[in-house]
């Protein structure tokens, strides 16, 4: 078959699969506790209205998603399956199913960070019978980027800066504070400065504290939204099966967290989600799986805490966990020893609290990881910490502005006044969002288990078959 000229299937054959898809959406449907809710203005879409395919936003195992415009105007991100699954009509007819029951779960949602559907095909199933792969589709809200391109572009911003002049005025390290320690106190100054030495700080120094709080409450704000989505997906008997960085993005309005391909998505046979249930095993992507998943083992919603666990971890150290790991290396350490991420030697360190909650929630033992509500409480009540903490410490740089500025206007006496004494070099600044942070600039690696046990098989590329990035659709 050639895939770039449009193909169809002939009228009986995709007549056929139509009915077949009918069937199983129409079984689906009678199970579901799940009903639409009707405050979900869903347009009804003639492939006619669809204007232009700008561009291919992206594409998974099943389907492929496209950034459109239709005639109204109004721009949307289509989901349709993608036109090689018709080579394999099985395939096609599962994918078509699961594409149809995404559609039913979103329509039955109503979250601020679960991405919103906005329209479908309007002959709905019956649509197939036309007999090509993108008869049926949906329409979803476009997204500004998603958490996978948003952490590749804060690694890329600080190797960008990192390897630029080395003239740029000192900055004083990365500073993440836990809530019960002063910037006296924290290890970073009371061990890389002296403050006997260093008796004044200056205002760019206060300036990077704060930027660099700031960006760590924002990761915390963005790991609370998740929690929250997924506790409300749970509430609905509803297991997630997916969340890595690549499902979730942030709207381009409001820079909220949007959950997102809800295609491997079920519900579950119960509202009592602390039961284990036999579903299908391997579903998703190794490296953020579940052990419990992974080995083909009953399993119920605490398997999509610790995909949050492990994506967190890598939003707050900018790492990928389990980097260069093979499958078979991933089941024995993961599955069967119980090795985690190291949360103690980062690049970017992680607080006690936010180590403390990681380490519950990715326990080996499933009913020990809690509910994605008790985790969404402790986030919201640390980052309501933080956000108090970053308050008060912008009333007091504006006040020592305030009196640098009145010193500045007072004539001086004899007396020599001290000159401001700049801490050794330590890095450049880097920009995130336009934001300037501070990095340690030899920071003391840690020792991660994937480079320390000079395993060869370690260094399999990801793009293998092997690899834990490779993704389970079954």
């Amino acid at each position: 078959m050639d895939r770039n000229s449009e193909y169809r299937w002939p009228y009986r054959v995709a007549k056929h699969i139509s009915d077949k898809v009918h069937g199983q959406v129409q079984q689906m449907l009678g199970e579901s506790r799940l009903r639409r809710r009707f405050e979900n203005d869903i347009r009804l879409i003639q492939p006619d209205d669809i204007l232009t395919v700008d561009h291919i936003l992206g594409s998974g195992a099943f389907s492929q998603v496209s950034a459109v415009t239709t005639r109204d105007g109004r721009r949307y991100a289509c989901k349709h399956l993608q036109q090689k699954l018709m080579e394999r009509p099985q395939d096609f007819q599962l994918a078509a199913a699961e594409l149809a029951l995404e559609a039913h779960i979103l329509s039955s949602f109503d979250h601020p960070n679960i991405l919103k559907i906005r329209g479908w095909t309007a002959n709905g199933i019956a649509s197939f019978e036309s007999g090509k792969h993108n008869s049926f589709f949906l329409m979803l809200d476009l997204l500004d980027e998603t958490l996978d391109e948003r952490i590749r572009r804060w690694r890329e911003e600080e190797i960008h800066v990192l390897k630029s002049d080395s003239n740029s005025t000192a900055m004083i390290p990365n500073l993440i504070l836990d809530d019960n320690v002063t910037p006296d106190q924290s290890f970073y100054h009371h061990h890389l400065f002296n403050h006997s030495d260093y008796p004044r700080r200056s205002a760019l120094q206060d300036s990077c504290d704060t930027r660099s709080q700031t960006l760590y409450a924002e990761k915390i704000r963005i790991m609370t939204e998740i929690a929250e989505a997924l506790d409300y997906i749970h509430a609905q008997g509803v297991i997630f099966r997916d969340l890595k960085p690549q499902n979730i993005g942030f709207s381009a309005e409001t820079n909220a967290v949007q959950i997102f391909d809800f295609g491997l998505s079920r519900e579950l046979p119960s509202l009592d989600t602390s039961t284990p249930f036999s579903m299908s095993g391997k579903v998703g992507t190794l490296r953020y799986m579940a052990p419990e998943v992974a080995m083909n083992q009953p399993y119920n919603t605490s398997s999509d805490i610790y995909s949050w666990a492990i994506v967190s971890y890598e939003l707050l150290t900018l790492e990928k966990p389990f980097d260069g790991w093979t499958r078979d290396l991933h089941e024995d350490l993961v599955c069967k020893r119980g090795v985690r991420p190291d949360t103690s030697k980062t690049l970017h360190p992680i607080s006690d609290d936010m180590k403390l909650i990681l380490e519950k929630a990715w326990s080996p033992f499933p009913s020990n990881r809690g509910t994605m509500s008790q985790i969404a409480v402790q986030l919201q009540c640390s980052l309501s910490r933080r956000m108090a903490y970053l308050a008060e410490q912008q009333q007091e740089q504006q006040q020592c502005r305030f009196f640098e500025q009145e010193e500045q206007q007072i004539p001086l006496s004899v007396e020599t006044v001290a000159p401001m004494i700049t801490p050794p070099s330590m890095t450049n600044g880097i920009y995130i969002d336009n934001m300037p942070l501070c990095i340690l600039p030899n920071p003391s690696c840690g020792t991660r288990i994937s480079r320390s046990m000079s395993f060869e098989t370690i260094e399999t590329i990801n793009t293998s078959s092997l690899s834990v990035d490779s993704s389970y659709c079954y």
